[in-house]
């Protein structure tokens, strides 16, 4: 917490992991980027994952406001769903 971050060079990113057939334990990276993405729910049917992630260029890495996004869970361009206003 020195004003400058505490994540330095690091972001959070979703990664998918099989656990079952021929390729269970390789991992799969699904984000990129400058970003960080936090709380994936699966929907329903396992076809996509949401994300809460900030992509815009004034974020800071405590800022807590955060739009949501839907990324295919096999791989894909990731949409955004929401659009948050910085106050």
């Amino acid at each position: 917490m020195d004003t400058t971050g505490y994540l330095v060079g690091k972001h959070w990113h979703l990664f998918t992991i099989p656990v079952v057939g021929p390729d269970r334990g390789k991992f799969q990276q699904l984000t990129f980027g400058d970003y960080n993405y936090s709380s994936p729910p699966w929907s329903p049917d396992g076809l996509y994952i949401a994300l809460a992630g900030n992509r815009t260029p004034e974020r800071l890495d405590l800022a807590l406001v955060n739009d949501i996004w839907v990324i295919p869970a096999k791989e894909g361009e990731t949409h955004r769903l929401t659009r948050d206003i910085f106050i």
